[in-house]
């Protein structure tokens, strides 16, 4: 688990659209980036699951910096759900 609240948020058009389409509030995925589980997605950038309510999210990020920037963002598989719980788990 990693705080990524503490660093700027900057969020890309495409994860602005994502996010109404699957209608996350980006207020509350970035108030809630403080108990992300952080996975190495390749290619430079990082994958961040978190809850917000009684639901989860996914992230797909790049860091900067001073900040990440949030590349596009959906409701939470199944598989990613389990991980987060599982890494709660072992804390």
């Amino acid at each position: 688990m990693e705080d990524l609240s503490k660093q700027g948020v900057v969020l890309s058009r495409h994860a602005l659209k994502e996010a109404l389409e699957d209608i996350i509030s980006m207020r509350e995925l970035e108030s809630n980036l403080d108990n992300a589980l952080v996975m190495d997605s390749g290619l430079g950038k990082e994958k961040a699951v978190c809850k917000i309510k009684d639901r989860y999210v996914t992230a797909i990020f790049v860091r900067f910096r001073n900040g990440i920037k949030i590349i596009t963002c959906w409701g939470s598989s199944l598989w990613e759900t389990q991980a987060y719980e599982n890494a709660l788990k072992k804390m």
